[in-house]
């Protein structure tokens, strides 16, 4: 099973979240902000016991997300760009704006890279 989890530390900075990624090795892409996340069919969302997976049911994937990962993923419909999903976070938390980019960025990166959404 392929497990991609991240640590968790507290992100007092992160007034809409209690809790931010702390990756190991930056994930780095060029990413144009004017593109559409499309994440892949039957992709599951659940959250159990505190924890929050992504998950397929039928393949060996699954991804643990805090509550700012699960809002991004939501907001990942195939109709916002990334532009779009930055603006709508931001405009709820402006003095949040620089680190919400990066969040974004960072977590579309990981689901890109392997291999569970894709931009168009």
């Amino acid at each position: 099973m392929v497990e991609l989890r991240p640590a968790l530390k507290i992100a007092p900075w992160l007034p809409w979240s209690d809790v931010m990624y702390e990756y190991f090795g930056k994930i780095t892409v060029d990413m144009d902000l004017d593109k559409i996340v499309i994440l892949k069919k039957d992709y599951l969302l659940e959250r159990i016991e505190g924890e929050i997976t992504v998950y397929h049911p039928t393949l060996t994937t699954a991804v643990y997300l805090n509550e700012s990962g699960a809002l991004i993923w939501e907001l990942c419909d195939g109709k916002r760009t990334i532009s779009d999903i930055i603006g709508l976070l931001s405009e709820q938390y402006p003095e949040s704006r620089a680190q919400i980019e990066t969040d974004v960025e960072t977590l579309i990166a990981q689901l890109i890279e392997n291999g569970i959404g894709e931009l168009k």
